[in-house]
């Protein structure tokens, strides 16, 4: 850790942050753990991804940014090359980028970013997933966070240390497809998912950095109340899945970048991460993609795919094992027939 984050600014526990992270399970994550420890220290802006370029570039090079803020955090998400090029010239408050997104490598090049796929070594991940014989682990936004965290000597001063980990562990495992490459689909893992789901990010993030902060709960993360949830999403995702996802997936063969993949594929805008581990669980292809109204989210289980490059090619980015790509609503049907060059086929029941 110490290669990596050497270069960024510090953090310390009188800090006043700006957090500018992404609207996922892993940018709540962020916020859960810097709102756990710095609680009205710390304000956080949830960014989309057609948004969040722009959106570094704006703050980082606002005046009233550094008059308000002592250091701005990103996490999750980073800027195109150009608006890179105009935060590191313009920016006025002291700025720290942590993403996980290979796409985003390039920005190592400034002195405020650092992007790291893999997972670090000295992370405290690190020795617990090397006892599992894990050979390929991945760094999140939150994890992140995390070791930036301890790097800058807080961790220790959480309130509950240990629950603070587990989180994170969590977390990680679930954003980068790890839990199941690695941890071979444990369910476990999708709870904070779901729960994020139930919730909504912003009750997500005020419930669980409240329980970080209170070192009376141990190692208990979850509440009677998450247990309710969980049934409850558990029953509707059954019926989702019978009632709307089962008889629309679709699939082919597409050449994309000079390979032929199969592909499983399903067009629909709600319970995307139920979606996925169903398609998952039941085509045994390539790639599994869903269109959801705005653009492509693909997955895949394959470990000589890299989806991150090839969402790169059509604008977008990710990992090895998710990527996406944002699509105008007026170029979505042009994209589908330069990225799906193919008639879509039934799947045999």
């Amino acid at each position: 850790m110490e290669q990596y984050f050497a270069k960024l600014a510090k953090v310390n526990e009188n800090s006043r942050i700006l957090l500018l992270t992404h609207t996922d399970l892993d940018g709540a994550g962020a916020a859960v753990l810097l709102k756990s420890f710095f609680r009205d220290g710390v304000d956080v802006i949830h960014c989309p991804n057609d948004m969040m370029s722009r959106m570094i570039r704006d703050k980082a090079s606002d005046p009233d940014t550094a008059k308000e803020y002592d250091l701005m955090i990103v996490s999750d998400i980073s800027c195109s090359e150009e608006d890179a090029e105009y935060v590191d010239k313009h920016k006025q408050v002291a700025l720290v980028l942590l993403d996980h997104h290979q796409t985003a490598v390039g920005l190592n090049r400034f002195s405020w970013a650092c992007v790291q796929p893999l997972l670090l070594k000295g992370s405290y991940r690190d020795s617990i997933l090397y006892e599992t014989g894990a050979v390929s682990v991945h760094s999140s936004g939150t994890s992140l966070v995390y070791d930036y965290m301890e790097y800058c000597g807080l961790t220790r001063k959480f309130r509950n240390p240990e629950l603070a980990k587990r989180f994170v562990f969590m977390v990680a495992a679930y954003d980068t497809w790890d839990w199941v490459n690695v941890f071979g689909g444990d369910k476990y893992f999708r709870i904070l998912q779901t729960l994020f789901e139930q919730y909504g990010i912003e009750l997500f993030e005020s419930v669980f950095w409240k329980r970080i902060s209170n070192s009376r709960r141990g190692l208990n993360l979850y509440s009677d109340t998450d247990s309710l949830l969980l049934l409850i999403a558990e029953n509707k995702k059954k019926y989702f899945l019978k009632e709307k996802v089962a008889n629309r997936i679709r699939g082919g063969n597409t050449t994309l970048c000079g390979r032929t993949y199969s592909f499983a594929y399903c067009n629909i805008n709600e319970n995307i991460p139920d979606v996925f581990e169903y398609m998952m669980e039941n085509y045994d292809v390539d790639l599994h993609i869903v269109d959801y109204g705005s653009g492509l989210s693909f997955r895949t289980r394959r470990k000589d795919i890299n989806l991150g490059q090839i969402t790169k090619e059509f604008g977008g980015g990710g990992h090895p094992g998710a990527g996406g790509v944002k699509i105008p609503l007026e170029q979505r049907v042009e994209t589908l027939k330069r990225v799906m060059k193919t008639s879509f086929i039934e799947f045999n029941d």
